[in-house]
């Protein structure tokens, strides 16, 4: 596993977005020929298909680990990024587990120097999200995994 800290600086500029509260959802490396975790945060990259076999530990997505293949279904989240032949970014995320998960997101674009946070939508039980992007992206955080409550409802933010 490589890891690359290489936006320091900026991340002051990023910690102040609303909704960002963890500096390592926003911190990670930018370009990697691997999958990356870091703590509670994994990385995708452009045409990277990732498989992180993590844990449900009171309410929130820990102990993520990259696993080279599906081993353990029951508990691995699979990450497929497409990119479109417009340059749009096509993201598939599965959820392995019997309760509804929300993961904070952020992106890197081009063009500019910082991730920016970006929305997400709730992962139902045993299914999976398909998020998409006219636009084209450098690399994905998702982490800050957690349940979401019977009552929380089905919104993208």
């Amino acid at each position: 596993m490589r890891t690359t800290n290489w936006f320091a600086a900026a991340l002051a500029a990023i910690l102040a977005m609303p909704g960002i509260a963890a500096a390592q959802l926003l911190a990670g490396p930018v370009q990697a020929e691997e999958p990356v975790v870091e703590g509670d945060v994994f990385y995708v990259s452009p045409n990277q298909t990732v498989n992180i076999e993590a844990d449900l530990v009171d309410d929130r997505v820990v102990n993520l680990r990259v696993v080279p293949a599906v081993v353990s279904p029951e508990k691995t989240i699979v990450a497929k990024w497409e990119t479109q032949d417009d340059g749009g970014v096509f993201l598939h995320v599965s959820n392995p587990f019997d309760k509804m998960l929300k993961f904070e997101m952020g992106m890197l674009v081009d063009g500019r120097e910082h991730m920016v946070k970006t929305s997400s939508c709730p992962i139902v039980p045993n299914g999976a999200i398909f998020e998409m992007w006219p636009h084209p992206i450098r690399r994905i955080a998702i982490g800050r995994g957690r349940v979401l409550g019977k009552n929380a409802g089905h919104v993208c933010n």
